[in-house]
């Protein structure tokens, strides 16, 4: 009787690897040799490892301006000096095919403590 369960067992087993197989487990594969969109209907795995190392150079600079920024805020911002807040506006002009970018002061906010370090803070 356990003979025969085996004997079943190894059969039905035999039969399922020796039949055709799905395309994904084919190894290299054609289009021609699996069906229309099915690589649409798959759950592909990722190497999330791979995707994290490659990182996009504009992420990475940008990364490294904020970083920058942060570290020169930081240097500024003591007891000594704060930054002043300067409001710009800007003004595009179109002259044949190059746009201007110009910039004007509008106003500074003025921290009454440091009011002799005013003209210093202020970009011209």
């Amino acid at each position: 009787m356990k003979r025969k369960h085996l004997d079943k067992e190894t059969e039905f087993l035999e039969r399922q690897l020796l039949s055709e197989k799905p395309w994904y487990l084919k190894g290299e594969v054609a289009a021609r040799g699996r069906g229309d969109n099915t690589v649409l209907e798959e759950h592909l795995e990722v190497n999330r490892a791979l995707a994290e190392a490659q990182e996009d150079p504009l992420k990475e600079g940008i990364r490294r301006d904020i970083t920058e920024l942060i570290a020169n805020l930081d240097a500024l911002s003591n007891l000594h000096f704060t930054p002043r807040l300067v409001r710009f506006e800007l003004f595009f002009s179109k002259s044949g095919t190059t746009i201007n970018i110009s910039k004007r002061i509008v106003s500074v906010v003025h921290n009454s403590l440091f009011d002799d370090l005013s003209q210093e803070a202020v970009p011209q």
